[in-house]
């Protein structure tokens, strides 16, 4: 990709952050290194992070730590995984730099526009926060037959995301 459309999509996203942000009176945007911190209204925080060059944006957010995830949460972590259904696409993933347990997903920015991203975005928050709580409630075996609510449940999400998004520092 040349240098213009680089900056092309860096400005197309951070346009796309600030009319996400709006609504919280926040300004968030990219930094010169295509990063970008991002919370959710649970106490989740996520990066989003578009790459020079790529045409893609990513969004990764720590879920426990590798201390935390004990062979049950691991264990669950994976059949709840299976082809992406119960984690709106969302793949899990060990950062062994970071120590922790992650959740991350992909998107090519030629798909989305500010609607779309704007839902992305709120769609991979809410599901990180599900999967962080569902994982932290977790005991150290598990019980017989336990399993997790869909995160796309009515009674799994909030009724409302007016301000979900807020800066992280």
């Amino acid at each position: 990709m040349n240098e213009s459309a680089i900056s092309d999509d860096r400005k197309r996203v951070n346009a796309w952050l600030h009319q996400s942000a709006i609504r919280s009176h926040l300004e968030i945007e990219l930094n010169d290194e295509g990063l970008c911190a991002i919370g959710h209204a649970s106490g989740i925080d996520c990066a989003l992070e578009l790459p020079e060059g790529s045409g893609k944006l990513y969004l990764r957010a720590p879920l426990l730590s590798l201390q935390q995830a004990s062979a049950t949460r691991l264990r669950n972590c994976l059949a709840e995984h299976l082809l992406g259904v119960r984690t709106g696409g969302a793949i899990f993933a060990i950062d062994e730099q970071e120590d922790c347990l992650l959740l991350w997903q992909d998107a090519s920015i030629a798909q989305l526009d500010a609607q779309s991203f704007a839902q992305w975005l709120v769609d991979f928050l809410r599901t990180a926060s599900f999967w962080q709580e569902q994982f932290l409630a977790l005991p150290a075996a598990p019980a017989a037959g336990a399993t997790a609510t869909n995160p796309t449940s009515a009674s799994a999400l909030a009724p409302t995301d007016q301000h979900i998004l807020s800066q992280r520092a």
